[in-house]
């Protein structure tokens, strides 16, 4: 009976001392706030890192575009550089052949005319090397300035005055009002017959009447010729070359500025990047921390699901006890004298010890048996799955 006594005692003791932990564990499961945190730290991180990869794939489209604008800019820059330097090479070669002229005490007539392209041939076959006399007085061969000569015959019909072709020089106004341009050579040859004294008829391509029968064929280059032709390309070159500095000054302004955005687009790709690898770190952290968080509360429910089972089998224990005690209580109660009770206890005493034996051993036989049986049961489930897939296959 004592023995029973103080069995009951330790279980009950025992079940308390489960009880206890099991309340424990369950206010701390109720305070803990950290698996909600690293929840929540979790979902932020994997926003933030969805957001950085979106930024990225922005910065690297962006980068990307300027890369091809500035390839596109420092194409059109070396373009632009090539005319440039192509203009620019003519115009030098065209002002060498014109220094010395502008450096003269008297320059020839020629560099100050302006004729219209065109008609070079024209003027040159009309005056030749009268064109390098000096506009200036002073010079030992010159060009003096005359008004205009009322009495002058007029041109024959179909002429024109090849003053409207050429400007630059009031000093030639008489002898240019005296040279008519005519359209082809055929008209040259039926109108060179009626000539004045004095008067000639040109084509743009060179040809020449003079009134005294003096003819020049086309196709006669002079060096006059060639210098009105290089003067006029010249000029036009000069047009030209202020327009391809011109687009050489935009196309450097523009490779600069698309330069500087492939420069700012890289810098921002770059951070971007950083910035990727920034929050795949701080994400991966946080799904750590999660998955600590949720270790921890796995084990603290594994745990409580033990103590609830040790409970049970407490109880049971318990009761079995007490029934146990009832039933030593009953016979002791019953028996007719306390010696006959001790002895009857004495004698009983190795029997129960026994019957305890042999509880915990059935015990343990059944626990054994059961064991087997599931494990027999599984395996049987499993032969059963094997029968089954090697059926599907045939």
């Amino acid at each position: 009976r004592g023995d029973l006594t103080q069995r009951l005692e330790r279980l009950r003791q025992r079940v308390a001392e489960n009880a206890a932990e099991r309340d424990r564990l369950q206010a701390q499961i109720a305070a803990d706030e950290s698996l909600n945190a690293a929840r929540a730290a979790t979902e932020s991180a994997e926003r933030d890192l969805e957001a950085a990869q979106a930024a990225l794939t922005g910065a690297e489209t962006t980068r990307a575009a300027a890369a091809e604008t500035e390839g596109q800019a420092r194409d059109r820059l070396n373009q632009a550089q090539t005319a440039h330097r192509g203009v620019k090479a003519e115009v030098d070669a065209l002002n060498a052949i014109f220094v010395d002229s502008d450096q003269q005490i008297w320059p020839p007539l020629i560099d100050a005319l302006t004729v219209t392209p065109g008609y070079e041939a024209a003027l040159g076959a009309a005056l030749g090397d009268d064109l390098q006399a000096s506009a200036d007085t002073g010079a030992p061969m010159h060009w003096r300035q005359l008004e205009a000569d009322p009495s002058a015959p007029a041109l024959p019909f179909g002429a024109r005055p090849l003053a409207e072709f050429v400007t630059g020089s009031a000093a030639l106004r008489r002898r240019l009002a005296q040279i008519g341009v005519v359209d082809s050579e055929e008209t040259g040859r039926n109108l060179a017959a009626g000539l004045a004294q004095g008067q000639r008829l040109v084509t743009r391509d060179g040809a020449m009447w003079r009134w005294d029968g003096y003819t020049i064929q086309s196709g006669s280059p002079t060096a006059a010729v060639q210098r009105m032709q290089q003067r006029n390309r010249l000029k036009d070159l000069q047009v030209e070359l202020e327009a391809a500095e011109a687009r050489l000054s935009q196309a450097h302004t523009e490779y600069d500025h698309a330069k500087a955005a492939l420069s700012t687009a890289q810098a921002e790709e770059q951070t971007r990047r950083q910035a990727l690898q920034s929050a795949y770190n701080v994400a991966r952290e946080a799904r750590s921390q999660l998955s600590r968080a949720e270790q921890a509360l796995s084990q603290v429910n594994a745990r409580l699901t033990g103590l609830a089972q040790s409970l049970a089998s407490l109880e049971a224990d318990i009761a079995e006890a007490a029934q146990q005690l009832d039933a030593t209580e009953s016979e002791i109660a019953g028996l007719p004298d306390l010696q006959q009770a001790r002895d009857r206890v004495a004698e009983l005493r190795p029997i129960l010890t026994d019957r305890r034996a042999k509880l915990i051993e059935c015990r343990s036989t059944d626990d054994r048996l059961r064991r087997e049986a599931a494990q027999r049961q599984q395996r049987l489930d499993a032969i059963e799955r094997e029968l089954a897939s090697w059926a599907q296959r045939a």
